[in-house]
């Protein structure tokens, strides 16, 4: 594997892929890493790895997300939470219909067990 030279250290022929997959993909993020120095290691959310928004000249530069690693995974999320290329609607609409899906699901359960109850109570003699 070959490793870069840059200001903050290395980074390996991979990162240095994904870096460039992520600038094509949208020219306004980039890929950076965090050094340890910068880092507060003591919070839990502190990560190597940060996705840039650079503002495309109409805000300040801000990150989007962080990573523990820099992989595919971290790739997947910029595509899965990219509002103008994912239907956000059509993800909510699944969602609520999957909330739906259960919570009908749930009362079925509960009326098939009513019903149980009361045949068996109906067998019964007193």
């Amino acid at each position: 594997m070959v490793h870069y030279a840059t200001e903050v250290g290395f980074v390996s022929e991979h990162h240095q892929r994904l870096a460039e997959i992520i600038a094509d993909y949208d020219p306004n993020l980039r890929l950076a890493f965090i050094p340890e120095g910068q880092r507060d290691l003591s919070d839990p959310n502190e990560k190597p790895f940060a996705v840039i928004d650079m503002g495309g000249g109409e805000r300040m530069p801000h990150p989007i997300m962080f990573a523990d690693a820099c992989d595919e995974k971290l790739l997947a999320r910029i595509f899965t939470n990219d509002t103008h290329k994912v239907d956000v609607r059509a993800r909510l609409d699944a969602e609520e219909n999957a909330r739906q899906i259960i919570a009908m699901k749930d009362q079925l359960d509960r009326h098939e067990h009513m019903e149980d109850v009361v045949k068996t109570l109906g067998r019964k003699s007193f």
